[in-house]
């Protein structure tokens, strides 16, 4: 009599992350932006610390739970998987916080 066996392998997802950070005109991170002012926001997409290059990125703003609110514009990252959006800030009257989201073509919401 022949007996077989049997046997499990652990197929491992692969790890992405997508950061994003906020910049000024000669490249400095900020966290405040004048009314109206320009500014950019910047990020990186990287899989398994490996910079993700061509991938198209999707900048949202979001309310203060994270559920976008306004798509804001794309990306698309360079060889080094960083990417950067040109973005003028809105009129305000008074001090206003404004929350961002970073998705790739897969988490997009809309």
């Amino acid at each position: 009599m022949t007996m077989s066996n049997t046997a499990s392998v652990t197929v491992k997802a692969k790890a992405r992350t997508l950061s994003i950070w906020f910049e000024d005109d000669q490249g400095n991170q900020i966290t405040e932006v004048t009314s109206g002012g320009t500014f950019y926001i910047c990020g990186e997409y990287l899989e398994n610390s490996t910079p993700l290059s061509g991938e198209t990125i999707h900048i949202f703003e979001v309310d203060e739970y994270g559920s976008p609110q306004t798509k804001v514009g794309t990306a698309t990252t360079g060889t080094d998987g960083t990417f950067s959006l040109q973005v003028i800030a809105p009129t305000v009257t008074s001090d206003t916080d404004y929350y961002y989201r970073a998705y790739d073509d897969e988490q997009t919401p809309w």
